[in-house]
């Protein structure tokens, strides 16, 4: 069983690299087992990108999708 879960998890990663609009993608620890920064042009575009390359990725049952409505702060600066 392990090891089917380990090829799902290695399908899904080999699979998610090669869609475009996804951005980040990070396993996670948590309810989520992962979560994916995409890049859409608006809800039609993120619509279609759901429908034509999100759901159809290895192992994706579920979905869960969140947008962001504005930057609050937005750094890759680490405090010295």
């Amino acid at each position: 069983m392990a090891a089917r879960v380990v090829a799902r998890s290695q399908a899904f990663e080999t699979a998610v690299r090669r869609v475009p609009d996804v951005l980040e993608c990070h396993l996670m620890a948590g309810t989520a087992d992962y979560i994916l920064k995409v890049v859409a042009e608006d809800t039609e575009d993120f619509a279609r990108i759901h429908r034509q390359k999100l759901a159809r990725l290895p192992g994706v049952a579920q979905m869960r999708s969140s947008f962001s409505l504005k930057p609050v702060l937005s750094t890759t600066a680490l405090p010295v």
